[in-house]
């Protein structure tokens, strides 16, 4: 029922921007609800160009469904977020004291404490850590609310900033691999990158768990081209950098930047 709740909302969002021709969105979605509603926003064969998956970072995972009118394209909503930050911001949580905050905290840490002062998960999105710092992409309107409540993360005494979203300095840590497979198909690939069998990679394929290029695949028999971003529901994600070489049993070795 939440699904369908979720996907009805969703649907009511595009809805109200085509018949009032203004930019409507949603709260931050997780990757299994992204994928459910491009599945839905394909099956009626809508123009992609009026949807936008949007998270601040580039890598970001959870991210709001941005319904864009006609007059308005990608680059320039990217524009006006740059200068004005109308849908989400970037909060910047450090230590009170360097010498006594800790160095071990964790995502869940900096969540639950967003969470102890009353903000809703689908208001939150990406948070990037350190384990001392942390960036973290909130909903518009909230940004005052978090700054004067949010004192404290586990033990430690917080102060925070607001920085543009733009400008995070962390992100993901992506890990260079090469190894061997078979073909450069889609499920091929994925077993190599996430250590899966190739039936077990096509179920994640079939169970629209794996997007390229935050696109939800359907074909287990896609071929990747270098550059394109990777993401599987679980297991994690990662950029395939391209073909390398040809073994001498005639197998394919590749290079992937893998997120760790």
């Amino acid at each position: 029922m939440e699904d369908e709740y979720l996907l009805s909302h969703l649907e009511d969002l595009y809805h109200e921007m085509e018949a009032n021709s203004y930019l409507t969105h949603s709260a931050f979605l997780s990757f299994d609800e992204q994928a459910a509603y491009l599945e839905l926003f394909k099956q009626k064969k809508r123009e992609p160009s009026s949807l936008f998956l949007y998270g601040g970072a580039l890598e970001a995972e959870r991210k709001m469904a941005v319904f864009l009118p006609y007059y308005m394209d990608k680059d320039a909503f990217l524009e006006n977020e740059r200068n004005h930050q109308t849908l989400l911001h970037l909060l910047f949580i450090y230590p009170k004291s360097e010498k006594f905050g800790e160095t071990s905290l964790t995502h869940r840490d900096f969540l639950g404490a967003l969470m102890n002062i009353g903000i809703e998960r689908d208001c939150v999105g990406d948070i990037y850590t350190d384990g001392k710092i942390a960036y973290a992409y909130i909903k518009d309107g909230l940004e005052e609310e978090i700054k004067n409540s949010l004192k404290k993360v586990k033990h430690t005494d917080v102060k925070i900033e607001e920085v543009n979203p733009f400008d995070c300095p962390l992100a993901p840590h992506f890990e260079e691999l090469t190894g061997s497979v078979s073909s450069l198909r889609l499920d091929s690939i994925l077993s190599f990158a996430f250590h899966l069998s190739r039936e077990k990679a096509k179920n994640y394929i079939d169970g629209d768990l794996v997007s390229v290029n935050g696109v939800v695949s359907h074909s287990a028999t896609m071929s990747l081209k270098p550059g394109d971003r990777v993401s599987c529901a679980s297991k994690g994600k990662f950029v395939y950098q391209g073909e390398i070489k040809t073994s001498r049993k005639g197998r394919l070795i590749i290079g992937i930047s893998i997120a760790r």
